[in-house]
């Protein structure tokens, strides 16, 4: 590891800090109606995404949103134990799981936006335009009061989408890519589903 990759991983793990303390504070001053979007697995891996996108390869990139994640997880429950705010077990399982899966799928996918060709750049913006679509979807299905956020994610995702693709093709193949990518993440939120449930 380089010492510029270095000092980009200590800055993930910063970055990653700040983002738990931040998800803690939003889920205090949002009112309830928009809290999900506080309480969000797509915003944090759109951070291990963001993180992503300035690694040198794809190696860092994975590290990267993985240590941001970790930290945010960190900084979420050090912010909640100051705030006294209880966690339970079943959220502890669900964001170890959204950090230790999510961050380096998308740390890596943020670097195929940032520098890859061919079909990697438009998968990666489908993929982060996905997880907002189903996060949306899954809140307006399960979720019924807080509809503002779930509509707020299903915008955000369709514009994600359109915006990062830089080209008609790109543009094209992540719009092909958007419908089964956001079936595969509501397979995911029903397995969150069945996680909070039983644990």
């Amino acid at each position: 590891m380089t010492r510029g990759s270095g000092r980009w991983l200590i800055g993930a793990v910063a970055v990653g800090l700040l983002t738990g303390v931040l998800t803690l504070a939003g889920q205090a001053v949002l009112p309830t109606e928009a809290n999900r979007l506080a309480n969000s697995g797509a915003i944090w891996v759109t951070v291990a995404f963001a993180l992503g996108w300035r690694m040198p390869n794809d190696t860092t990139a994975a590290v990267a949103g993985l240590l941001a994640l970790i930290g945010a997880l960190a900084g979420y429950f050090v912010a909640a134990s100051f705030a006294q705010a209880g966690i339970s077990t079943s959220t502890v399982a669900i964001w170890v799981g959204v950090a230790v899966l999510g961050g380096p799928v998308f740390g890596v996918a943020g670097r195929w936006r940032g520098s890859a060709t061919g079909w990697h750049p438009a998968i990666a913006v489908a993929a982060l335009g996905a997880v907002y679509l189903a996060e949306g979807l899954w809140t307006l299905w399960s979720i019924p009061h807080m509809v503002l956020a779930g509509w707020a994610s299903v915008v955000i995702g369709c514009v994600i989408t359109l915006l990062l693709a830089t080209d008609r093709a790109t543009r094209t193949r992540a719009c092909l890519l958007l419908v089964p990518l956001t079936l595969l993440g509501l397979g995911g939120y029903a397995a969150i589903d069945l996680v909070f449930r039983s644990v």
